[in-house]
């Protein structure tokens, strides 16, 4: 249960062969952004996450990247997460200057997750990643639903900026949008995409580009449905950046904004039984047994009083010979929705 890199090596035990690899374990991320009620709405611009070349993707001084934030000048990280599939040690800058730019085509040791923008000295910034064979860039967004409701839908936005440029050929990279409830990491579990994104420009041969330009950044905007995120659940955002390709590229994501949420009043359900659905008129009443999801209370209604009548507590009383239907009801209120209706025949014989 100890976070941290670990070495693990198989050996042959009808043999002396054996092979090794390093393996990460990461602490699962425990911070979250919290949707308070149904006009929640939020904003990310990532700007201030660090630009300086000091951590430029040519040296090999990582900055460290801290779940949930602060990362850099940027205190408004709550419920980020970032991870690659193998040796993810913190993130470095991607700056379109030669001093901080990638080599072309680029090298492994050049991937990993970045931080991007024009210039070193550009506060505007984006997060994303070089990807490499095999090992995937991970970003994602964990948001805690505390409305006291379900959380259906929302309307989620960003921009897909573009920070290098290959031939059509070689231009596999992709970006792809998805989501999860209750995911325990970014990387377990089974997620649902909602968009993969395929960069537009393309070039003759390998190319840096500066992705904050309009001419590189698409605005993607996504519908989010049928999400059915329960009270006090989660519901993760992942971006993840992938190629099998030899010149992979760069992509980030920037100004992310949810908002246009959709929520609805909790179920609720009812149980209804009777010791006895048929009698002679004479003996006892049959005893309702009623209980429900909610605490709201269940009324009992009579399609024939004159057969069955219903009293207070739902205590039943026979009154003739008959049929009737018993019918329990529920009504919903500002947090419940109205409970579907249950019903028993009854016949009293003569």
């Amino acid at each position: 249960n100890e976070t941290g890199v670990y070495m693990v090596t198989a050996a042959n035990v009808y043999g002396s062969a054996t092979s090794s690899a390093n393996v990460t374990v990461s602490a699962i991320p425990s911070s979250f952004k919290n949707i308070s009620s149904s006009g929640f709405t939020y904003s990310q611009s990532f700007d201030g996450i660090e630009k300086s070349s000091t951590y430029n993707i040519r040296a090999s001084t990582y900055a460290a990247w801290a779940d949930g934030g602060p990362n850099g000048s940027n205190t408004n990280m709550e419920g980020w997460s970032a991870t690659l599939d193998t040796g993810f040690q913190g993130y470095r800058t991607l700056n379109n200057s030669s001093s901080s730019n990638l080599s072309t085509p680029p090298l492994e040791s050049q991937s990993g997750l970045h931080s991007m923008g024009s210039a070193s000295s550009s506060t505007d910034r984006a997060l994303g990643g070089l990807p490499w064979t095999n090992n995937k860039v991970y970003m994602g967004l964990r948001l805690k639903n505390s409305t006291g409701k379900i959380l259906n839908g929302c309307t989620v936005s960003f921009l897909v900026e573009q920070y290098s440029a290959t031939t059509s050929g070689k231009s596999d990279t992709t970006l792809t949008f998805a989501t999860q409830v209750n995911a325990a990491a970014l990387k377990t579990g089974t997620w649902t995409s909602q968009l993969a994104y395929t960069p537009p420009v393309t070039n003759a041969s390998y190319a840096n580009l500066n992705g904050a330009s309009s001419s590189y950044r698409t605005t993607n905007t996504v519908t989010l449905s049928n999400l059915n995120v329960g009270t006090n659940q989660d519901l993760w955002l992942r971006w993840t950046v992938a190629t099998t390709s030899s010149e992979p590229l760069a992509l980030g994501i920037d100004d992310v904004s949810i908002n246009t949420l959709v929520v609805t009043n909790l179920p609720q359900t009812i149980n209804f039984t009777l010791s006895k659905n048929s009698l002679t008129f004479g003996e006892s009443a049959p005893v309702a047994t009623i209980s429900a999801t909610s605490v709201n209370p269940v009324t009992l209604t009579s399609s024939a009083s004159s057969v069955i009548a219903v009293g207070s507590n739902n205590v039943l009383t026979v009154v003739g010979a008959g049929t009737t239907v018993l019918t329990a009801n529920q009504a919903g209120d500002s947090t419940w929705a109205a409970a579907t209706p249950v019903q028993q025949v009854v016949t009293v014989n003569k």
